[in-house]
């Protein structure tokens, strides 16, 4: 027999429970009216927290204003959300949403974090109905679709990472996470939380945090028994969505990203993007689905374009769904509505979960019918286009690795075909190249070593040094002539090159005219 259980809210500060009302449903759990539209898998879903704290960062302070001590761990708290695939069974106990609301720790010392986050959700439950508690009270009492704790399925399951809206809590899109748990994916989120602070700023400071956060998580669920952590994808919503590709561009193996009306196409937030560090074009050579709707003055693509390396498939929705891409406008429905047997269909947010899912069923479990259906376009008016990615050059720790293996003229061979069709596509270290092909030379193979100095020499024409490595090569096969060409540019560039030191600068400079002398007299002997 499904059974449904009532919640009790924690009171910020001092833990006052509050009785809810007994707001009871007839729901069963096949019939899942805040999922719309879409159908559960073969599993059900459990539901657990792990909580750790990061000691490589700290929260707050160690005292207060006047230096006492204050009590309790400072260390940056991390409530980690799992939703799972769960064997299925008639005998279970379905979880509320208020219990999204205020995820019980399973450390009490998470109490006070875990409080704040609730807190900041129940303002927005509140605010769905037009700040009457009572309502929002009932609403913290729908049956939602996870069992807390639940055993896992047997077998390893791919991992999904969610970054919620930006200054949201993990129950922003619980119906997506609950509906892709059922279909054999486990998601992982955090709450979204500033670096000293509840909400994050529009800061790059706060912005590393939230993407650093769900790194900390992943490293701490990365060898849980359900998990296959060879298959990694992630998606967000918002400034989530952008955190989402920053992620994958700073992690090898997120496999498959998706971001919904992510920040990474909004036109105001250009400027931020282009501003992160970790924004690699390179980086991001993986799937990408993107999903925004018609809008000229909200939405442009031209970073989307920019990551020309990835596969994209982009669902242009004709119009946004209602009330946007959370969970929040079905809680809203179904409140106005109190119908329990009435589904709530929300079609455009319907369809971006079902592309959702097979696009990471795709790329994830290799389905070829999901892959088959994320490159048909939907019916109606909603479009999708698919952009197919370039193939990625060598990163710079690659580039190199060509060099040590397959030497200096292959690599360089290499480099022009692919630079020729993508100028700027390979990047790496000046000081690395010079290094390599002194290594070259070392081994006797001057034809490698002179390869490379041309290149650095092509690629970093203001760099005095570059020019003083070329003539040495130049040397050792005895072409004085243009040798003597390198060391005059050594000696036009080292007055603008600020990138070495006056010892240097002066080393090169007395190098190079003397070197002059030498191979001009060689030549006139």
């Amino acid at each position: 027999m499904k059974r449904k259980r009532t919640v009790s809210i924690c009171a910020p500060a001092i833990f006052l429970l509050i009785l809810v009302l007994g707001f009871q449903t007839n729901l069963l759990a096949q019939t899942l009216p805040l999922w719309g539209d879409l159908k559960p898998g073969q599993y059900d879903v459990g539901f657990k927290t792990i909580e750790k704290y990061d000691y490589s960062r700290t929260f707050r302070s160690k005292y207060d204003y006047f230096g006492e001590p204050i009590p309790g761990e400072n260390a940056r708290p991390i409530q980690i959300c799992i939703w799972y695939p769960a064997p299925k069974s008639d005998e279970t106990t379905y979880m509320v949403l208020g219990e999204y609301a205020f995820p019980m720790p399973e450390d009490p010392d998470f109490f006070q974090i875990v409080t704040a986050t609730q807190q900041r959700e129940l303002m927005r439950l509140t605010g769905l109905f037009n700040n009457n508690r009572g309502t929002m009270l009932d609403a913290s009492n729908i049956e939602i679709g996870a069992i807390r704790d639940a055993v896992p399925a047997e077998g390893k399951f791919p991992l999904i990472v969610y970054f919620p809206g930006y200054m949201n809590s993990i129950s922003d899109n619980f119906v997506l996470c609950e509906y892709l748990a059922s279909h054999g994916f486990v998601i992982m989120t955090t709450h979204q939380v500033g670096t000293g602070r509840l909400n994050p700023g529009v800061n790059q400071v706060d912005f590393e945090t939230v993407i650093r956060d769900k790194e900390f998580a992943l490293a701490n669920i990365y060898d849980l028994d359900f998990i296959n952590s060879d298959k990694i994808g992630t998606f967000g919503i918002g400034g989530g969505g952008l955190a989402s590709i920053i992620l994958q561009m700073r992690n090898y193996n997120i496999e498959a990203v998706a971001s919904l009306a992510g920040w990474n196409i909004v036109i105001e937030q250009n400027e931020f993007v282009n501003q992160i560090p970790h924004f690699v074009i390179n980086r991001m050579a993986k799937p990408l689905f993107q999903v925004y709707y018609e809008d000229a003055d909200l939405f442009e693509l031209g970073l989307i374009d920019s990551i020309k390396y990835s596969d994209r498939y982009i669902l242009k929705l004709a119009e946004a769904p209602a009330g946007g891409f959370t969970s929040y406008p079905a809680i809203q429905s179904y409140m106005d509505t109190l119908n329990v047997t009435k589904t709530i269909s929300r079609p455009n947010y319907e369809l971006s979960g079902k592309y959702l899912l097979n696009f990471f069923s795709a790329f994830l479990t290799d389905d070829t019918g999901s892959r088959s259906f994320i490159e048909n376009a939907p019916s109606g008016e909603n479009s999708l286009e698919f952009k197919k990615g370039m193939d990625p050059p060598p990163t710079s720790d690659q580039f190199v690795s060509i060099i040590r293996s397959q030497g200096g003229v292959k690599a360089v061979e290499l480099y022009n075909k692919l630079n020729d069709a993508d100028p700027g596509c390979i990047t790496f270290p000046e000081a690395t190249i010079n290094i390599l092909g002194y290594q070259a030379m070392q081994e006797g193979s001057n034809d490698n070593a002179i390869a490379l100095f041309k290149l650095n020499a092509e690629t970093f024409p203001n760099s005095a040094n570059v020019w003083d490595s070329y003539s040495d090569g130049l040397q050792a096969v005895g072409d004085s002539t243009e040798a003597i060409k390198c060391y005059q540019q050594v000696l036009e560039v080292l007055p603008s090159d600020t990138l070495i030191g006056a010892q240097l600068m002066e080393a090169l400079k007395t190098n190079a005219e003397a070197g002059i002398e030498r191979l001009s007299n060689e030549n006139n002997e």
